[in-house]
């Protein structure tokens, strides 16, 4: 069963999707380890239980998973320098095929949309996975998903067309100011979530299409300010280049040290502001909606983000409402003060540095234990490395943005090369070294820039790796309390 509802009357088209082909893919993808940053625990219990009964169930889902990763490739996009960070400059094919997934009305859509960036033999195998699922897969969503989701999905597209709902819509799309076609169109694909681990629901932004997870119990209500949140996401990455530059030198204008960090919350915490804040008050009942507000973690769950969208609440009431934008040349100084207020002296400590970040990961360690980096050190938005070798093309994004905070996570080897490409200069790398020759790890931080900050982990195995990963993640928790 599809559902396709086009969303009238907004200046930007949008629909609603809730298709069989899109969940199962999604689901495959969560069951598979791929969406590391998600919970799969619902879908795991799920697919234990249902699909994943013979041995020949589990050889399809490690094809589907060696296939995916495979594809977790990257082309950089030639991009205007920004003076801070940039905004985007790479395309991902495994999240363009996550895109064709989520769009897919059935699995000819998806394999056609697939076919566009794998092999000829992958996306036959591709295909054949799926297809093996179908059939027990159809069953369950008959049973349990599909009339869930219609009652849901219609509910969401009346909400999405509710006059004051629209007008908000146009007053984001306003501040954001995004290049786009008067014709643009926003897909929000539903995804329902099997409520077997009460596992928390989340959302996520994939270009023009928002993939919104929701419960069989919950109301399309508990879910629009995630839906709206994702397509600030969206408004944001759609900002021409040269109102990205201006934003940014008008930051560094500023002086202020806390400009780098402030930064890294922008994205998310303005989202949450939107979404979470003025999409869920329009739609709460003021009792609740004070309950709500005081609630830790209500608008987002990490405890930066929520204090960043709570302290950006009152600012963007008054910039919206005066019809203003990000780019009026007051914006960085009232973000900033707005920023400064909510955090105080907590705002320049290390860990809101690593909010965005370069990853390198030493090969033998593995792509696994780079998400285990990520997620350890909450990395929102990384650049990430797996490679045997430290050289000029595998630290591109690194050397390229002087602002950019990393952490490097290698074998005692790769010091040398990491000397050689100015990381480290040869009392650093002879400390380092030293270090973990005798204790089999060692790390080291280092000021890169008044906005950035390097962090180098020097380890002979991954468990040591591991021990000091945890290390600098409790470190830089405690720096952020202020013990």
């Amino acid at each position: 069963m599809l559902v396709l509802l086009p969303v009238s009357g907004a200046r930007l088209r949008t629909e609603v999707v809730f298709s069989e082909t899109a969940n199962l893919a999604y689901q495959l993808d969560m069951v598979s380890g791929l969406l590391v940053h998600l919970d799969p625990a619902d879908y795991k219990a799920l697919w234990e239980t249902e699909f994943l009964r013979t041995e020949e169930d589990r050889r399809h889902l490690k094809r589907w998973a060696a296939l995916r990763e495979r594809y977790a490739q990257s082309l950089a996009i030639p991009t205007a320098p920004m003076p801070l960070e940039s905004i985007r400059g790479y395309v991902t094919l495994s999240e363009q095929m996550r895109v064709a997934s989520l769009r897919a009305r059935n699995r000819d859509e998806f394999v056609e949309g697939a076919s566009l960036l794998m092999l000829p033999a992958d996306v036959a195998q591709l295909s054949e996975t799926m297809r093996h699922f179908e059939a027990p897969f159809r069953a369950w969503w008959r049973r349990e998903a599909e009339g869930k989701g219609r009652a849901f999905v219609s509910s969401t597209r009346a909400l999405l067309n509710r006059p004051s709902i629209q007008g908000r819509i146009e007053q984001f799309r306003r501040f954001y100011g995004p290049a786009l076609p008067p014709d643009a169109k926003v897909t929000f694909s539903l995804l329902y979530r099997p409520d077997r681990a009460k596992a928390p629901t989340s959302g996520q932004q994939l270009g023009s299409v928002g993939a919104v997870e929701f419960l069989g119990n919950e109301r399309a209500e508990d879910r629009l300010p995630v839906v709206l949140h994702e397509f600030c996401h969206y408004l944001f990455g759609a900002r021409p280049d040269e109102a990205n530059i201006a934003l940014q030198q008008r930051l560094m204008a500023t002086q202020d040290s806390a400009v780098k960090p402030s930064l890294n919350l922008m994205n998310e915490g303005l989202a949450s502001a939107f979404g979470n804040g003025v999409i869920e008050r329009e739609i709460r009942p003021a009792d609740k909606w004070v309950k709500y507000l005081a609630a830790p973690r209500s608008f987002y769950n990490d405890a930066n983000i929520d204090r960043a969208g709570k302290a950006l609440l009152s600012l963007t009431d008054a910039w919206i409402a005066q019809g203003r934008t990000m780019d009026d040349p007051g914006f960085p100084t009232a973000y900033l003060s707005a920023m400064k207020a909510a955090f105080g002296d907590e705002l320049t400590r290390p860990l809101l540095f690593l909010n965005e970040a370069f990853l390198f990961v030493d090969e033998p360690f593995g792509l696994e234990f780079s998400r285990e980096v990520r997620n350890r050190l909450r990395v929102a938005s990384a650049y990430t490395r797996v490679r045997a070798a430290i050289d000029a093309d595998a630290i591109k994004p690194f050397t390229s943005q002087p602002n950019l905070s990393a952490v490097f996570v290698v074998r005692p080897n790769q010091l040398p090369a990491l000397e050689a490409e100015k990381i480290l200069t040869p009392d650093q790398a002879r400390i380092l070294k030293a270090g973990a020759e005798q204790e089999g790890s060692q790390m080291m931080g280092l000021r890169r820039s008044p906005y950035s900050r390097t962090f180098i982990i020097v380890a002979s195995d991954v468990e040591a790796a591991r021990r000091e990963v945890g290390r600098l993640a409790d470190e830089l928790r405690d720096l952020s309390r202020g013990s």
